[in-house]
């Protein structure tokens, strides 16, 4: 009898375990989709194409929302019309929270202790108030004026044939490179600064060098169309596109070609570099994943559509946005789909942001905040109860019970 019981405890034992050890307690909720927290419908104009009526047009932001402390800031260009400006938003909410207009912007802000720096078209820079857009100060120096590179106490910025370097404490200019004829900083995008080093995109096909404290050109390297995005500088090597359809890596501080890639239609996307890969789009419509090093083609992604917008690469997934949509989100090892999201508009100027696990985009017509998909902990239990291991639990009760049990017959049969 006795052995009969021991197998019944132990086949119960064993069950219970199994049982317990398929329990979802401490287990993760998953979520596999976007979820839209709130969007924000841009202002409409007028556009007025040459020798033809005017049509009615929708906004689109230019560049990566900016966020800063809680807030969110776009610029919404409207071809310099009544509602061109910058515009402040609840990040949380999707409220408005001011907005400056009447300004020809079409770049993105940038945003250092308290004050929005923005270049202004054919005219330069101005400083706002960060939580008012109140006028702080402002900087001219005519010409075609892109978007300024803030680092420690310098301003750096371009127009057509100048780079300035700016002591933003005495308002003073600490040196002007004027020695090219060309726009330089890109169409768009401001350049980068990297150890010393400023690396700014031409409409002369060149990608410049410049020494940061002084303003001497270092080297040039020459491609075959415009570069209308900033570099990126990772590791001693600079990787940029071209409107001549090359993804380039160059040594950072000699500018030899390291290697190229030709994607068969142009480069109008900042390339993101982590993890030895470089992530870039084409306008052929194809993404790519190269090895940074060689430039080996790791895998590519057809999206059917141009991208001209930058990827941003976290938690093994890079965020992919074709012109016309959806929003894509690729496995970074092997390039497959993970999700998408379609918005409305295009996502033609405006590169995603991601912050706190909200994406935020902007499309012609509107402003989108998106939840996105990722896991949700249980809650830990609480660290007065001693930890003790929960497979262990139905076992251990059944052999004390089994315990008692034998005990209680033993104790009955020698009565």
């Amino acid at each position: 009898m006795n052995s009969k019981l021991f197998v019944v405890a132990f086949l119960a034992s064993a069950l219970c375990l199994s049982l317990t050890a398929y329990s979802p307690v401490g287990c993760a909720e998953v979520s596999d989709s976007p979820v839209l927290l709130w969007s924000y419908a841009l202002p409409k104009y007028l556009f007025y194409p040459s020798g033809h009526a005017p049509v009615q047009n929708f906004s689109q932001p230019f560049g990566t929302p900016v966020f800063a402390n809680g807030t969110l800031y776009v610029i919404s260009p409207s071809e310099g019309g009544p509602d061109s400006g910058i515009y402040a938003f609840d990040a949380v909410t999707g409220s408005q929270l001011w907005n400056k207009t009447g300004l020809d912007l079409i770049d993105p802000p940038v945003i250092r202790n308290g004050v929005i720096y923005i270049s202004v078209r054919q005219s330069g820079v101005i400083a706002l108030n960060e939580h008012t857009g109140e006028d702080l100060w402002s900087f001219t120096v005519g010409g075609i004026v892109c978007p300024p590179v803030v680092v420690d106490d310098l301003l750096y910025m371009g127009s057509l044939g100048n780079v300035y370097a700016f002591n933003m404490s005495s308002g003073s200019i600490l040196w002007n490179a004027s020695e090219i004829n060309a726009q330089l900083f890109g169409t768009f995008y401001g350049g980068t600064y990297a150890t010393g080093m400023l690396y700014v995109g031409s409409s002369d096909f060149n990608l410049y060098a410049f020494n940061a404290s002084d303003g001497r050109k270092i080297w040039n390297f020459t491609t075959g169309g415009i570069i209308g995005r900033v570099p990126a500088v990772v590791g001693g090597v600079v990787y940029f596109g071209s409107v001549d359809g090359f993804v380039y890596a160059l040594d950072a501080i000699s500018g030899e070609k390291l290697w190229s890639y030709n994607t068969i239609g142009k480069v109008g996307s900042i390339p993101a570099v982590t993890n030895g890969v470089v992530y870039v789009g084409s306008y052929s419509g194809i993404f790519y994943a190269f090895n940074s090093t060689s430039g080996e083609v790791l895998w590519a992604y057809d999206a059917g559509e141009s991208i001209s917008v930058s990827p941003i690469v976290m938690d093994g997934q890079v965020y992919v946005c074709p012109l016309y949509g959806p929003l894509y989100t690729l496995n970074v090892t092997n390039g497959s789909q993970v999700w998408n999201y379609t918005v409305s508009g295009m996502i033609r100027y405006s590169s995603p942001a991601v912050v706190n696990g909200v994406l935020y985009l902007g499309t012609s017509g509107h402003l989108y905040a998106l939840s996105l998909p990722q896991l949700f902990p249980s809650p830990s239990p609480s660290p007065s109860i001693p930890e003790f291991p929960s497979w262990l639990i139905i076992p251990a009760a059944t052999a004390v019970g089994l315990v008692l049990a034998l005990k209680r017959k033993t104790t009955a049969h020698i009565k």
